[in-house]
């Protein structure tokens, strides 16, 4: 294919098959589940002004609480790492959309994450403590069926080691009832095009954002440490593998096949590539001057 004809495509916006509302997309952000690449491509199709971030911090909820309604009414996205239990907040129609990650690879992702963040409250604990001891002594809830806690919208109430099958039949049922898509890290591609494909977001390349730099294989770690990562996510274990029924579903009924050869033609092409990401340094340049 010829680069007039790939500018041509470049500007593709897909028609919506999602039903049209007045309310936005919400994005439950799961932390290491590569929620950050699909922040960038949101900023990028609005504006900030169309664009809220709730945080689970007391601070950060009461702010939207009291946002005028004119702007909530504005807002086409509201994202961050909030848990289902906000959903009282939010219109009723909103189009909730997350993204899941293999349990082990989260663990292990979260892990070196936080070893290598400097700014993280938690990296000196990290650094002080093995993966394994990471998981078992460190009683850090985000380690002990953390995918399972957001997405039943129980988080707030649930103890270390206390993530119960209450908890897993909640968060199904949530899954199955009241989200537009469930997306799988580890199909991003198929996840993308689906969101794109749904919401009538332009396809174009995107950057992988916040991947840890460096971590070991899950061959490279001691079956041992596998075995306690697999026990203290045993929910999280089977919600996944829900999850990803659920996303095969969501493939057979949304048909991505044109947009997957699409993408993959964009990314043979460097020219599509470079200008990708020129169009998208100046953006992120440019919005930090434009008013919230």
């Amino acid at each position: 294919m010829n680069i007039p004809a790939l500018q041509r495509q470049a500007s593709l916006r897909c028609e919506p098959v999602f039903p049209k509302s007045g309310s936005p997309i919400v994005f439950i952000h799961i932390p290491k589940t590569g929620g950050m690449t699909l922040y960038s491509m949101i900023r990028e199709i609005y504006r900030p002004s169309e664009l809220h971030k709730i945080n689970p911090a007391v601070e950060s909820v009461e702010k939207y609480k009291h946002l005028p309604q004119t702007r909530k009414n504005s807002l086409k996205a509201i994202y961050g790492h909030m848990d289902y239990g906000l959903r009282e907040l939010l219109p009723a129609d909103s189009a909730y959309v997350t993204l899941m990650r293999h349990p082990v690879e989260r663990v292990i992702s979260h892990y070196y994450y936080v070893r290598r963040t400097g700014n993280d409250p938690l990296r000196e604990l990290a650094m002080r403590s093995s993966l394994y001891d990471w998981v078992a002594r460190c009683n850090l809830e985000e380690m002990d069926n953390g995918q399972t806690r957001r997405l039943s919208g129980m988080a707030q109430g649930i103890k270390f080691g206390e993530c119960s099958a209450e908890a897993l039949a909640q968060a199904k049922t949530n899954l199955a009832r009241d989200f537009a898509l469930v997306g799988i890290t580890e199909r991003y591609d198929e996840t993308y095009l689906l969101m794109c494909k749904m919401f009538g977001w332009p396809i174009k390349n995107y950057p992988s954002i916040n991947v840890a730099k460096w971590k070991p294989e899950q061959n490279e770690i001691p079956a041992r440490t596998l075995r306690l990562i697999e026990k203290f996510n045993a929910l999280d274990m089977e919600l996944y593998d829900y999850a990803t029924r659920l996303f095969a579903e969501k493939v057979e009924e949304i048909d991505i096949r044109h947009e997957m050869r699409l993408l993959e033609e964009r990314r043979r092409s460097s020219y599509l590539r470079w200008r990708d990401a020129t169009t998208q340094y100046v953006k992120t340049k440019i919005r930090k001057w434009l008013p919230v």
